[in-house]
């Protein structure tokens, strides 16, 4: 039997970390941060504890691999700021990609809800942080100027920013909770009108 490439062990190390963050997605949002251990990731997952500790130093470290590669949306965000189109159908491509996000990645979803809600655990992600705030504040800031222009202040801006923020999250949230019972498209369209221009 040849010795095995390069090639050949990236993609057994790819399909190791894959497999590792999507077991620890899954048990991070259901059992919590705190009540999931790196054991209980290396056995859900079949593999040794060494294994996991190979490739992330700690269950924070871990922790925020999993956060930023759940995060599709907010890759997607990042293009939305470069497509030639009017403020408003900014805001509706984004609330677009928002809602087929949650609908299909609810366990990132979930998870994400559990870790907001822990200062204690958010305070630690500070490359989760970074990402989040480097792609959504400024694309909003930009939709939102846009949106508005001289119609209201600065400060005025920021406010609409904050409450646009928290609607999606209060929508996550009960989406979260409540699943396909959850009229996720009828509110998100409610939403959108709100900024609808004429």
């Amino acid at each position: 039997m040849a010795p095995r490439t390069e090639e050949q062990f990236e993609k057994i190390r790819e399909k190791s970390r894959k497999l590792i963050i999507n077991t620890a997605m899954e048990l991070f949002a259901y059992y919590g941060y705190h009540s999931t251990t790196i054991e209980k990731i290396s056995k859900k997952a079949g593999i040794s504890k060494g294994l996991i500790y190979n490739y992330y130093k700690s269950k924070d470290e871990l922790l925020e691999i999993v956060l930023l590669q759940g995060f599709d949306f907010f890759n997607e965000m990042s293009e939305i700021s470069q497509i030639e189109i009017s403020a408003y159908e900014k805001l509706q491509l984004l609330l677009e990609n928002f809602t087929t996000s949650l609908q299909e990645n609810l366990p990132f979803w979930k998870l994400y809800q559990n870790i907001i809600s822990q200062p204690s655990i958010m305070h630690k992600l500070t490359k989760f942080k970074e990402y989040y705030e480097s792609i959504f504040g400024p694309l909003l800031m930009s939709i939102f100027i846009r949106l508005y222009g001289n119609e209201i202040s600065e400060q005025e801006i920021q406010i609409e920013m904050m409450l646009f923020a928290a609607f999606l999250d209060g929508i996550a949230f009960d989406y979260v909770i409540m699943g396909e019972e959850y009229p996720l498209n009828a509110i998100a369209q409610r939403l959108l009108r709100k900024y609808r221009k004429g």
